[in-house]
């Protein structure tokens, strides 16, 4: 199967997109069988199926929810098709912030077809989003066992690994997710927030700087950059980082778990957030440099 038709299923089914930067360049003979079964898939869209896609795809959370579940009453459906339309539910469930039923739908979806590797990848999210960080691990080993190309799998599991204080691991997973994704600014920004975690502010802001020049709306990037800027006592260029993250406002989801903190006087409360796995004498300095610079931010 040429690369070109490969592409061109990538274009068609929504999941493909993913899919191809998974399989490509997995020797075919393995690739071919679960393209197949994808691609086999794709008759069996109905208008509820391609509605609820279009829902999840406009942030419509609550009707593409409604709308898989109404699609996957057809009993007549492959197994396969199930099961990504049960993951592609789970997804909306995560966002919805339903963990239990994303989870349940995740778990139906590797019954029926264990071989799709982005089932796993959406599920550690899920499972790392509660906590779950050595269950979530496994999962995205399993994914990536079964796609070696998938970048996402390797950012996600990267982030895993810094929760656990695996530094060293997780910038090699982003370095490995850079070089299959090299024009995303997300696991740039990732491994950023890995080397400000291990007390390496300049190497952080070099990675941080790359994924603002790949995208300049790219908030998390802002902010990471602002805080490394902030530990390199670069406090004015740190509160124009601070100043771009505000203005680019909503739409924020931050690479790694926040930390609230108060940099109040102890009479009035000024909450704001940090990134949760920075190493703790670093996350003071931090702390005490936005107490210094308080008025700043404003």
């Amino acid at each position: 199967m040429p690369r070109r038709v490969l592409a061109g299923l990538a274009r068609e089914f929504p999941q493909g997109r993913v899919l191809w930067r998974m399989l490509w360049p997995v020797p075919l003979l393995l690739a071919l069988p679960l393209i197949l079964l994808l691609a086999s898939a794709l008759a069996e869209d109905t208008a509820a199926i391609r509605d609820a896609g279009a829902a999840l795809a406009r942030g419509n959370l609550d009707q593409a929810v409604a709308l898989y579940s109404q699609a996957l009453q057809d009993k007549t459906l492959a197994n396969e098709r199930r099961a990504i339309l049960l993951s592609d539910r789970g997804v909306a469930h995560a966002r919805l912030q339903n963990p239990r039923e994303a989870i349940e739908d995740f778990n139906r979806a590797v019954q029926l077809f264990p071989e799709y590797a982005a089932i796993y990848n959406n599920r550690g999210n899920v499972l790392l989003g509660i906590g779950a960080v050595r269950e979530a691990m496994k999962d995205f080993d399993r994914a990536l066992l079964l796609a070696p190309g998938y970048a996402a799998a390797y950012s996600n599991r990267a982030g895993a690994q810094v929760r656990l204080g695996e530094v060293d691991l997780a910038v090699a997973d982003y370095t490995k997710a850079i070089s299959l994704v090299p024009t995303s600014p997300a696991a740039l920004t990732g491994r950023g927030r890995a080397h400000l975690a291990a007390r390496r502010p300049q190497t952080a802001i070099r990675d941080l700087t790359r994924a603002i020049n790949l995208d300049a709306r790219f908030s998390a990037a802002y902010r990471a950059r602002a805080e490394a800027k902030m530990v390199a006592a670069h406090y004015d260029e740190a509160i124009e980082d601070f100043s771009d993250f505000d203005k680019l406002g909503q739409g924020f989801t931050s690479a790694n778990p926040l930390e609230k903190v108060d940099i109040g006087d102890g009479l009035v409360p000024r909450p704001t957030f940090v990134n949760a796995n920075l190493l703790n004498d670093c996350k003071a300095d931090l702390i005490k440099l936005l107490k210094e610079y308080i008025d700043c931010f404003a």
